[in-house]
Formats: structure tokens, C-alpha cells, sequence
């Protein structure tokens, strides 16, 4: 503020006339003067389609899903995932429900940077779908997934998270989780896996 309030006195004494002091009083303040912003102009909403459910689709695929899993049917389960699947999800999701944190360290260190693709399904299932995964799979209905899940509208997806605490009593709190991400791209349904 000093060197402003010096500059304008310097102005002052280098002016000649009163006509030149008046003009740059004029700007001087003008420029200091808080001037109306611009009204907002209405940001133009682009209308995003909400995307119909395939239910029947969906319906379908997730019991085609349960009876694969089920049967021990690799092929057929390999065949509606997306790849790849992080191995590490599958063991956040044990240590969910174990709770054996001395094993999970263990697992984390061997896993925490592991792909699982379609060609290793054959030996990697009872990995990814263990005894648990399965018991809750097969208690989750096709009305859950609708009723629990979680919508995209904007696609043909639901995200559905299982908390084992949810299914079985856990020996220690925590909210680790599977999630499966059910989407539909080109008439063809698959299912990615997370988890947290």
C-alpha cells in the first residue's frame, strides 16, 4: 500500500496541470474500484440418457454365473469375467472374513503385484472362488444385486460389494470387501472383480 500511495504522490508532483491531475485521479481510482462482475452465464446441462436396465439379460447372466460357479465349471466361469483379475483382491477378501493377519502379510507380499488372466482360470479358481466366496454367491439373489447393488445409469451396470460380515460372523471388525462390477457391453454381460 505504501509504494501505491508513493507512486500516486510522485504522479502528483510530476503533473503540470490540473486537467492531468483530474484524468489520473480518474483512472487511479477506477482502478481500484470493485466492479460488477458479469452475471453467470447458465452453464448449458447436457442431458445425459439414463440407460434402461437389461434385467432379463442380467437375470440371466447371474444365474448362469451361480450354476458355473457351482458346478466347478472353470471354462464357463472364465468366460464371464473380465481380465485381468488382481490376485490381491482375493486375499483382502480372506483376510475379511479369517481375520489372520500373519498369513495376509504373507499373501500380500506374494500377490500384491500378480495378474490373474484367462488362461490361468484352470488353476486359479478355487484361489479366486473359495469355499466362503462361493457359500455367499450363492445366497446373493438377482433381486440383491437390483435392491443392494449399486446403479450406473449411464451404462448397463451395477456394482455390488460383499461384506463377509454381512453373511457369517467375522472375529475381528473390518470392512474389507469383494466387489463385483456386473456391466453389459455389445449384448454380452461379464463381471469385473475389486475390491477394498
Amino acid at each position: 500500500m505504501k509504494n501505491i500511495t508513493l507512486s500516486f504522490l510522485l504522479l502528483l508532483v510530476s503533473c503540470n496541470n490540473k486537467e492531468q491531475l483530474e484524468m489520473l485521479h480518474n483512472e487511479t481510482t477506477d482502478s481500484y474500484r470493485i466492479k460488477p462482475q458479469a452475471e453467470p452465464k447458465p452453464q448449458e446441462t447436457a442431458s445425459k440418457e439414463v440407460m434402461i436396465l437389461d434385467t432379463v439379460g442380467l437375470k440371466k447372466f447371474w444365474a448362469g454365473f451361480q450354476k458355473d460357479i457351482f458346478s466347478a465349471n472353470k471354462q464357463g466361469v472364465a468366460n464371464r469375467l473380465d481380465y485381468p483379475v488382481r490376485a490381491i483382491h482375493p486375499v483382502i477378501f480372506k483376510y475379511s472374513y479369517s481375520c489372520d493377519t500373519i498369513a495376509y502379510i504373507k499373501d500380500e507380499e506374494k500377490y500384491a503385484d500378480v495378474d490373474i488372466y484367462k488362461s490361468d482360470m484352470s488353476r486359479c479358481f478355487d484361489f479366486i472362488f473359495d469355499d466362503v466366496l462361493k457359500n455367499i454367491i450363492s445366497r446373493i439373489s438377482y433381486e440383491d444385486l437390483l435392491q443392494k447393488g449399486h446403479r450406473n445409469k449411464e451404462v448397463n451396470a451395477i456394482s455390488y460389494h460383499i461384506f463377509p460380515k454381512d453373511y457369517m460372523k467375522v472375529p475381528c471388525p473390518n470392512d474389507h470387501n469383494m466387489q463385483f462390477y456386473l456391466h453389459e457391453e455389445n449384448g454380452k454381460w461379464s463381471i469385473s472383480i475389486g475390491g477394498l
